[in-house]
C-alpha cells in the first residue's frame, strides 16, 4: 500500500484564517506571506489498520514571492501542525495558471 505522502518538511505557522488555511507561514528562517489559495483537499485513509486512520488537510497555496507550496497537516488539530514542499512558479512574465478557487 502507498503512503499518502512523504513526512514533508516542518513549517511554522503563523496565522490562519478562517477554512485554517496558513495566511502565512515560516519555512528555513524566512516568513512567507500567501498571495492565493490554488487548492484545498481533505484525505481519510487507512481507517483499516490497527495504528488508525489518518486525516490530512492538504492546502496548495502561491506565496507573494510566487513560490508554489504544497501544505498539509494531520486532523483535527490544525494549529501549527503544517508540514510542505515548494516548487517554484515561472517568472511573472509568464502567464499564471489558472486558480482553481475561484
Amino acid at each position: 500500500m502507498t503512503k499518502t505522502w512523504a513526512d514533508g518538511l516542518p513549517i511554522r505557522v503563523e496565522a490562519v484564517d478562517a477554512q485554517g488555511v496558513p495566511a502565512s507561514f515560516g519555512w528555513q528562517g524566512q516568513a512567507h506571506a500567501v498571495e492565493r489559495l490554488v487548492q484545498r483537499w481533505e484525505v481519510e485513509t487507512d481507517w483499516w489498520s490497527e495504528e488508525g486512520e489518518t486525516r490530512r488537510l492538504f492546502v496548495t497555496v502561491i506565496t507573494k514571492t510566487g513560490m508554489l507550496c504544497v501544505l498539509f497537516c494531520d486532523l483535527p488539530t490544525v494549529s501549527g501542525g503544517f508540514r510542505g514542499s515548494t516548487t517554484s512558479l515561472p517568472s511573472p512574465a509568464q502567464p499564471s495558471p489558472p486558480s482553481l478557487a475561484e
